[in-house]
């Protein structure tokens, strides 16, 4: 099978402990090209590439006939602009989360997409997380019967210092959570239609980001989903999501899925761990995989424009929810 060339715009963090090492374990897969303004990212992901040609200036990369797709790894206000120029350029796009940072910018590049006919994945990892998709399965077996509650915790150390502490990443609900409410939606099959939150900064004063908050989220269907978010809890909190259904309840904890039955009091532990290890996050090497199959298959990938726009328009609501103190009805 001829190999995917890989693109890489942006060679900071997310490549150089993600994408570039995962791609790396990929058998059909090579990077031909980096791009990166930054000469010491550059220097970096050459180290795992030595043979990849390395431009300052993405344009030039895009202009390389040896570049199959284009990963866009860049900080969030660039996404929008450099999706729209892959895709001119005649490139297929993998690009980081999120899409962009308002839904004026997707709804730019779904009309680009459009009528290029480009193939496009956004990084929304977790729902080709082994742990995740195991979890979908069961719900669909009806094992813990119908979903009724949704609850996620995210209790971490403060986010890098960098860009993300710019005010230009869209907010805090988009940066950092939208992998979560990406999941409520995947989960709850329905779509969101009302918001609450309560948040503020307490600790992280040098930062203008929401550093905790409580996020409720109604669905049309009925199903509740709440996100608590602590970002100076970093030793002592609990991670993971349940899933709450009529006969029972999901649990998971890192790649680790327990299964609770309400009649019998079972529980059921399932190790869903991958091997050879991803890089970065759950499901960060599984869905480089996914991108390579649906591109060759010509099917339109799980974590699609669609999705991508409906998870933009969850976490700003939430963030709108929590500044204005109100409830926020989605359209």
């Amino acid at each position: 099978m001829q190999k995917v060339r890989f693109g890489i715009i942006g060679c900071g963090q997310i490549s150089q402990l993600g994408h570039i090492p995962n791609l790396r374990n990929i058998k059909n897969a090579e990077i031909t090209v980096l791009s990166d303004i930054s000469d010491e990212n550059i220097r970096k992901a050459l180290e795992m590439v030595p043979e990849a040609k390395v431009f300052n200036d993405y344009r030039a990369l895009l202009k390389q006939d040896d570049v199959d797709v284009a990963v866009i790894a860049t900080p969030n206000w660039l996404h929008c602009e450099q999706v729209v120029a892959s895709m001119e350029a005649g490139k297929d796009v993998f690009c980081e989360k999120p899409l962009g940072i308002n839904i004026e910018e997707c709804e730019r590049i779904k009309g680009v997409l459009k009528k290029t006919g480009s193939f496009l994945q956004i990084g929304h990892e977790l729902r080709h997380s082994k742990v995740f998709e195991t979890a979908k399965e069961k719900i669909e077996e009806d094992i813990i019967g119908e979903v009724k509650i949704l609850r996620y915790n995210e209790f971490r150390k403060p986010l890098l210092q960098g860009w993300r502490q710019t005010g230009k990443t869209g907010g805090i609900m988009l940066e950092k959570n939208s992998h979560f409410f990406d999941l409520f939606n995947w989960f709850a099959e329905a779509a969101p239609v009302k918001v609450m939150g309560i948040g503020s900064n307490d600790v992280n004063k040098e930062s203008p980001l929401i550093d905790n908050c409580y996020v409720l989220v109604e669905y049309e269907n009925g199903i509740k989903a709440q996100l608590t978010m602590c970002l100076f809890c970093e030793n002592g909190g609990q991670n993971g999501m349940e899933v709450i259904g009529s006969k029972g309840m999901l649990r998971i904890n890192g790649e680790i899925l327990e299964i609770y039955n309400r009649e019998s009091s079972e529980k059921i532990v399932q190790d869903c761990t991958v091997t050879p290890k991803e890089c970065m996050h759950f499901g960060c090497r599984r869905e480089l995989e996914a991108l390579i199959e649906c591109r060759k298959e010509n099917k339109i990938p799980l974590n699609n424009i669609n999705n991508a726009i409906e998870t933009l328009k969850l976490a700003k609501a939430a963030e709108d929810a929590i500044t204005t103190r109100s409830i926020i009805t989605i359209k």
